[in-house]
């Protein structure tokens, strides 16, 4: 996705929010109360060890108390395509990892945590990189977090398309399920719009086309 598409996405989402009024506050559903997990950065060593430092801070709907509040909050890591993973409990906001291997880092691997993550941009970009290569589970997790950081404004919306963009069209058919869902919502969005609506079914379409040719 170029940067105009991106920019023209973002501007339809922030559009919406405007128009829906306190949306964050009263239509965020249950699953986007999460803690999220923050990623700074990860870096390896030279025995292809990777350190991720990671910060932890409240997520909760616009226009609601946000009394600073404390949790303990643990986190399973793995490198893309290692079988390994690493374990640590967030405690006091902060933690670090390593883990063995040098690579893409998918924080909350196997989605049985209740946080979500948000990755700093470098790290968003080597997650999508290697994406294709995720097990079904942690793309379905990182699209959600994705979706839901993006509606709160915590994330480039348009991210969750770069996301569809890199999904194979033989992923698993819950993970195409989730995106057609997506490009449905977004298209009713854009009632009263027709050049971007007529923008962003084109990218749908080319998207699920393939898909389709698969049945």
């Amino acid at each position: 996705m170029n940067g105009r598409q991106k920019n023209e996405i973002d501007a339809i989402v922030r559009s919406t929010l405007r128009t829906t009024g306190s949306r964050r506050a009263t239509a965020t559903p249950p699953s986007s109360r999460r803690h999220p997990w923050s990623v700074a950065g990860f870096a390896c060593g030279t025995d292809e060890i990777i350190s991720t430092p990671a910060t932890a801070n409240r997520y909760v709907p616009a226009l609601t108390a946000k009394t600073p509040l404390a949790w303990d909050v643990p986190v399973i890591a793995q490198v893309v395509g290692a079988n390994a993973t690493a374990r640590t409990l967030v405690s006091g906001g902060k933690a670090t990892l390593d883990l063995p291997g040098c690579g893409a880092v998918v924080v909350h691997a196997g989605q049985s945590g209740y946080y979500r993550t948000l990755y700093a941009p470098k790290q968003f970009a080597a997650i999508k990189a290697g994406f294709a290569s995720l097990a079904p589970i942690d793309q379905l997790g990182i699209m959600d977090d994705v979706s839901a950081l993006g509606m709160a404004g915590l994330q480039a919306a348009s991210d969750y398309l770069d996301l569809a963009q890199a999904t194979p069209a033989d992923a698993a058919p819950q993970v195409w399920g989730g995106i057609a869902d997506a490009f449905a919502a977004l298209d009713r969005y854009d009632d009263g719009d027709p050049a971007r609506q007529s923008a962003l079914r084109g990218f749908a379409i080319a998207r699920l086309t393939p898909v389709f040719d698969r049945i």
